[in-house]
């Protein structure tokens, strides 16, 4: 009996003092001055939640726009861009300081001869938007073809393409209810924002 109380004795100081030391080491990570939900936080593992991820970026972002007053994003080239390049240069006479026969292979770089429309980046965009989410604008795929033209306009290389198919484009843009013209080709099955 006597041996079991001395065992049941040493049990209990192990354990006491397990209990005690387990609870030093949660205390010495405690952290009063840290809010319980960033308690949480700092016990979650490295990997979150995709969720967090999300929050995260988000929370990025608007720190960014907190200290720059904007949203740093990555640009890309682009057929409206060009146009309004190329447009300036013209009313103030340095078009001809440009490298026309490039700007001209960028242009054409995106024209597709079977359909006779130009597409880039910001239009493939535009298409692939999904008008009942709110969106942010982009160059619809008649802007692009129309910066196009009026920049192959400007370094007179409207011969380089069928201008009677972008004429059929522009014209399939119109829209016969509102008598105006829509971002691309019309179609009565589409979905407005009104």
């Amino acid at each position: 009996m006597r041996k079991y109380k001395k065992v049941s004795v040493a049990i209990s100081f192990i354990l006491f003092f397990g209990v005690v030391l387990s609870l030093n080491t949660l205390n010495k990570n405690f952290q009063p001055d840290v809010t319980y939900k960033q308690q949480i936080e700092l016990l979650q593992t490295s990997a979150g939640s995709n969720f967090q991820a999300i929050n995260d970026i988000f929370n990025n972002k608007a720190g960014s726009y907190d200290s720059d007053g904007f949203f740093p994003q990555l640009y890309e080239t682009s057929l409206q861009a060009t146009y309004y390049g190329l447009s300036i240069l013209d009313s103030i006479s340095k078009l001809e300081v440009s490298n026309k026969s490039k700007i001209t292979n960028y242009i054409m770089s995106h024209y597709n001869s079977t359909s006779g429309l130009f597409m880039d980046e910001y239009s493939s965009r535009y298409l692939g938007t999904d008008f009942s989410y709110t969106y942010y604008p982009l160059s619809t795929l008649l802007e692009v073809n129309s910066y196009a033209l009026l920049s192959l306009s400007l370094l007179g290389g409207l011969n380089l393409i069928d201008t009677s198919k972008s004429i059929n484009f522009l014209w399939s843009c119109y829209n016969p209810v509102s008598s105006g013209f829509i971002g691309q080709s019309y179609d009565p099955n589409l979905k407005y924002c009104i």
